[in-house]
């Protein structure tokens, strides 16, 4: 049975991804701070404290150990940034919010075009520099968790109709709204940045053309 026929096997691996990345990081962070005697400015001002510390305690071997583990790590998160980017681009493509480049020559989605374009994407992203990374990483986290409150507050607002909402239910929300906090308070440690900012504006209004796009799709569909 596939893993789309069996919400349970997907809630699980979801919870099992979860709890491993948390586990990881912390462990990854620990270690920095023992590999680096607990030294918190000499952590700061390390350009690299990871692998610095790796470096003082294990020396080259580490160094290549390390640099395989991260290879690995990017070469994972570059499938599933491509893999969730073609969903998204197949969606829409379906509610026709894409130009025609994004078909092929019978006016169906292709996903080759659409692969090849992430790739190119991907290739020259790094060029872009180190912060304007991080920038768009950060903007795309507010998305994320945007979304994630979203479908939180629905799910919550349907058991509650059932009278069957639960712990975990609430519990999702304040989360969701949690994190939504840590980037939007300036004077929080994850707060956006101006130029994060300036991108969130730009896809919101990129979100808004493409919103009053599909709204008469959907009315014509409904119809």
């Amino acid at each position: 049975k596939s893993i789309s026929d069996s919400k349970n096997k997907t809630r699980s691996i979801i919870l099992i991804s979860l709890i491993a990345g948390i586990l990881f990081y912390s462990l990854i962070n620990y270690f920095t701070a023992l590999n680096m005697n607990f030294d918190y400015q000499a952590i700061k001002d390390s350009n690299w404290a990871t692998g610095e510390g790796i470096d003082n305690r294990i020396g080259g071997i580490g160094i290549w150990l390390l640099s395989i583990a991260m290879i690995g790590s990017i070469l994972s998160g570059i499938n599933g940034f491509i893999l969730s980017s073609v969903k998204l681009l197949e969606s829409m493509g379906d509610s026709s919010l894409l130009p025609s480049i994004f078909t092929d020559k019978n006016h169906h989605f292709s996903k080759k075009k659409t692969v090849i374009l992430i790739c190119l994407v991907c290739l020259f992203s790094p060029w872009l520099g180190r912060n304007y990374l991080l920038d768009i990483v950060s903007m795309a986290s507010l998305g994320i968790t945007v979304g994630f409150a979203y479908v939180t507050s629905a799910d919550l607002i349907n058991e509650r109709r059932k009278n069957q909402a639960g712990l975990l239910n609430y519990l999702a929300v304040l989360v969701s709204l949690i994190f939504i906090s840590l980037l939007l308070l300036p004077f929080s440690p994850a707060a956006l940045s101006l130029n994060a900012y300036i991108l969130l504006a730009v896809f919101i209004i990129l979100g808004a053309i493409g919103y009053k796009r599909i709204i008469p799709i959907s009315s014509v569909s409904l119809g």
